[in-house]
């Protein structure tokens, strides 16, 4: 509730600028059903790896996955 809460004042209200959320996986999968118009039990059908980045466009009519669970920049840490 708190998330979807969160979500529809800054649809109402957008920021100018890009908008970044950090969060643990429950939440984030939240974010993910709500945004995609999903139910709330279909939040557990997205994979979320730790430190993974996910990228939505968000519209009028409603929210684009651009990128999902991607987690290419860890290479580089993991490389040295």
């Amino acid at each position: 509730m708190r998330v979807r809460q969160f979500l529809r004042g800054l649809v109402a209200e957008p920021p100018a600028e890009t908008v970044v959320l950090v969060g643990h996986g429950g939440s984030l999968r939240a974010v993910y059903a709500d945004l995609l118009g999903l139910p709330p039990e279909a939040a557990w059908r997205f994979r979320i790896d730790n430190c993974s980045l996910t990228v939505f466009d968000i519209y009028p009519e409603g929210a684009i996955v651009d990128v999902l669970n991607d987690t290419c920049h860890l290479e580089m840490v993991r490389s040295g």
